[in-house]
């Protein structure tokens, strides 16, 4: 599901709600997010699941076409943990 399938279902579940007010909604809890993460806080979403950031210690690799080795520095990326409800939602049947 994408962003626009995203607000047109919110669209369809609330009809007197305009669609301009819905988008800049998503787009505030979008920004939101992110702005969170990106100060290094951790966003936790009840019924849903708790987003975090991850550190990825530098290490040495080895380039697969080449095989010379390559230096990769450290690098910080996003972890989500789903919540036990959205857990059993998916594992359901």
């Amino acid at each position: 599901m994408v962003r626009s399938e995203i607000i047109q279902k919110l669209c369809d579940l609330n009809p007197n709600i305009f669609r301009r007010d819905i988008t800049k909604c998503v787009d505030l809890i979008v920004e939101k997010l992110i702005r969170e993460l990106s100060l290094g806080n951790r966003c936790e979403m009840r019924s849903f699941g708790i987003f975090y950031i991850k550190l990825r210690k530098p290490r040495t690799a080895r380039n697969p076409k080449t095989g010379d080795k390559v230096d990769v520095p450290e690098k910080k990326f996003v972890r989500f943990k789903m919540s036990k409800l959205v857990r059993k939602e998916i594992n359901k049947g």
